[in-house]
């Protein structure tokens, strides 16, 4: 795999502006200095995605010098094409044999879900936004871009072993195919469960809350305004502490400014959704998410590991459920957001292939750094469709293809 540690040096403290063949680059790192851009490409786009707006990806950002680049198409009057992605100085590392690894030390522009955000009538509009991607990776920049759906025009020329993106990038598949899960939700809890594809599916999203409310002081408090998200913090903070993702990688909750900065931003326009679970007034289980659109993005979740045979995160997604019902929002779309787990895929109801990828410069110092790493992965890939296909055959064949047949 590929691990990547932040590194924090400086950047430039006011947007940098470039242009190229009509589309204007800008990089932001002030989250001030983005607040204009991004409520005129809001305005003029209807973005849907928090992610594809420029302002929250700013504020919900790991690291202070983490920067926003904006690449937009503008006619006199609108913007009418925009990719945004998250830019961060870090260390590359790629283990090769043993203890040997590549490490090379460079900017990565990370597009989330990719470039869903470029719109426009043309049909060449994402191949022009890409080609000014391509041209902020003269310093030997490479890009990410995170679960791109598989059914996107993205994912075609991507994958097409000829054409435009190709002249600008070497481009590497990374990891699997993955599903992305969402419920399409029409505000009732009773067609949703009819909208699961398994009995079993339906009797696992109620059992969980059945069982627990039976058996403990259990009550459910829901968080949205300013004030409100000031005492999620707070509350959730003592889960978040006893979880995985907190102890072990550092990513809880509770240790993200940026994440926490968020909560508050989104909870100022009333677009926050929290959820604690207390059992005897102690928090056991959280689950919050951000309101953009006609969506709920699911962004975290968390219970207190002591609890989990009781199954507190199951039965607060129930619970969030109903709330959700009475509160008669517009919302159309639930979303998991990216990454696979079991709890997302049985609950569920709309899931969407999806793929990562590195894109590395079409320049000799790009080539550097794609080389290697594309090597490696493709033996790997060899070494595993070869496994796979020694498994399957039959006894005497697997000793003909080892060579120890006697």
């Amino acid at each position: 795999m590929v691990n990547q540690e932040n590194v924090c040096t400086d950047f430039e403290s006011e947007a940098i502006v470039a242009t190229k063949d009509g589309w204007r680059v800008q990089e932001f790192v002030a989250a001030d200095t983005v607040a204009d851009f991004a409520a005129r490409a809001r305005d003029d786009l209807s973005l849907s995605e928090y992610q594809q707006d420029a302002e929250w990806l700013s504020i919900d950002r790991a690291r202070p010098c983490d920067g926003v680049l904006a690449i937009a198409e503008r006619t006199d009057t609108k913007i009418v094409s925009v990719l945004v992605a998250r830019v961060a100085k870090t260390v590359f590392e790629y283990p090769i044999v043993g203890s040997f690894r590549f490490r090379k030390r460079l900017r990565q522009i990370t597009v989330h879900q990719g470039p869903v955000t470029i719109r426009s009538p043309r049909s060449d509009a994402l191949n022009a936004g890409m080609a000014a991607l391509a041209a902020q990776l003269n310093d030997g920049a490479i890009v990410y871009l995170s679960a791109v759906p598989q059914d996107s025009d993205l994912a075609k020329i991507l994958s097409a072993c000829q054409g435009s993106i190709r002249r600008y990038f070497f481009v590497l598949p990374w990891g699997r195919q993955n599903s992305h899960f969402k419920i399409r939700w029409d505000g009732s809890v009773d067609a949703y469960m009819a909208s699961l594809d398994s009995k079993t599916k339906r009797k696992n999203v109620r059992r969980a809350a059945q069982r627990i409310k039976s058996a403990f002081n259990i009550r459910v408090e829901r968080f949205r305004s300013g004030n409100e998200a000031e005492q999620f913090l707070q509350d959730s903070a003592i889960v978040a502490v006893k979880t995985y993702q907190s102890r072990e990688l550092g990513l809880g909750i509770d240790s993200n400014a940026g994440r926490m900065a968020l909560i508050r931003s989104a909870a100022s326009k009333g677009a926050f959704l929290g959820y604690i679970m207390y059992a005897d007034n102690m928090p056991i289980a959280f689950r919050y998410g951000f309101i953009y659109g006609t969506t709920l993005f699911a962004v975290g979740t968390g219970y207190d590991p002591e609890w989990s045979i009781h199954g507190p995160g199951s039965a607060l997604f129930l619970e969030a459920l109903y709330d959700l019902q009475n509160l008669n929002l517009k919302i159309r779309l639930i979303d998991f957001m990216p990454h696979e787990n079991s709890f997302k895929q049985d609950r569920a109801n709309e899931v969407v292939k999806t793929q990562n990828y590195y894109l590395f410069a079409r320049t000799l110092r790009g080539f550097s750094l794609f080389l290697p790493i594309y090597v490696l992965e493709n033996a790997k890939r060899m070494a595993q469709a070869f496994n796979s296909r020694l498994r399957n055959f039959p006894p005497q064949e697997k000793l003909r293809v080892s060579g120890n047949e006697q």
